[in-house]
């Protein structure tokens, strides 16, 4: 009977250190569980400033385009209006420069097609 009461007790310690064994190793999947969701947060963080960063460096980089692009649409836009200016300038010169009698035939000749009958 001691044999088995000697074997009961081991195996009892046993049985005992085992589990021990095993929340210790619950207890360290647990902790390392923890530090890597730490470490996730962390990175979370970190892309979300590094995101917010890229979208601000990306807006100011759009917000410069579109200032050189309306600049440059108002450059082109008054070069054509002074090329405009020019040439009617010049054809208003040129109308200047008729003499009267033929700028009287023009009109006797237009005059005709305003004028009813």
């Amino acid at each position: 009977m001691e044999r088995v009461f000697r074997q009961f007790c081991y195996n009892e310690y046993m049985e005992q250190d085992i589990l021990g064994e095993v929340i210790e190793a619950e207890r360290e999947i647990v902790r390392c569980l923890d530090q890597e969701k730490a470490k996730a947060r962390e990175r979370i963080e970190g892309v979300k400033l590094k995101t917010g960063a890229d979208i601000a460096a990306a807006e100011e980089e759009l917000r410069g385009a579109f200032e050189r692009a309306v600049a440059e649409a108002e450059r082109a836009s008054a070069i054509s209006a002074g090329e405009i200016e020019k040439t009617a300038e010049e054809r208003a010169a040129r109308i200047r420069a008729l003499d009267d009698a033929v700028l009287k035939g023009i009109a006797r000749k237009y005059i005709n097609k305003v004028l009813p009958g």
